[in-house]
């Protein structure tokens, strides 16, 4: 796949963005366990 610097740079900040969420949600929810 090609990427433009832009596209592949929007698209790393995304993932990330995806995974800080995935952790935030991760952390959440065994707070609110224990």
């Amino acid at each position: 796949m090609a990427f433009s610097f832009g596209e592949g740079v929007a698209y790393a900040l995304h993932q990330m963005r995806q995974c800080n969420n995935a952790l935030r949600w991760q952390t959440a929810t065994q707070l609110a366990r224990s």
